[in-house]
């Protein structure tokens, strides 16, 4: 088989861009079986990929930016519901204030539990390394 610049075979090129496109399918899909006929191979197939260390690396870590960037846009949206609620404090009985102020509410909650969430990764983290650091001592 021949390889590329870069030394790799074509096989391997071909199979790593269709193990991308599969993560990507696995995040999109409601279903393992919807998933691996989105990029067009078996299910059986899409299973051995997953019990593969590499490949599952690769799909946590995708699904992690993914958990991150969903994240930073609840975040971004918490001044706008602290802006509905005080509007629907000031206004009080229009209509749909209470599926707004739920909303609302819902938003900013989920929100704080995300910093949280991530305020406690990052002492986890630093506690992990410098367990580290002592025991290579």
């Amino acid at each position: 088989m021949k390889a590329d610049k870069s030394g790799q075979k074509m096989g391997e090129k071909s199979r790593e861009r269709l193990q991308a496109r599969a993560i990507n399918a696995l995040l999109s899909s409601p279903s393992l079986e919807r998933a691996a006929q989105k990029v067009h191979v078996c299910s059986k197939t899409l299973s051995r990929w997953l019990a593969d260390p590499e490949f599952r690396a690769a799909y946590e870590t995708k699904k992690r930016d993914y958990l991150r960037a969903g994240l930073g846009n609840l975040t971004r949206k918490v001044f706008d519901a602290g802006e509905i609620l005080a509007e629907v404090a000031h206004h009080r009985g229009r209509k749909y204030q209470g599926p707004r102020t739920a909303a609302a509410s819902s938003l900013i909650k989920l929100a704080m539990d995300a910093a949280i969430l991530e305020d406690l990764q990052e002492r986890i983290a630093k506690l992990e390394k410098q367990g580290q650091n002592e025991n290579s001592i």
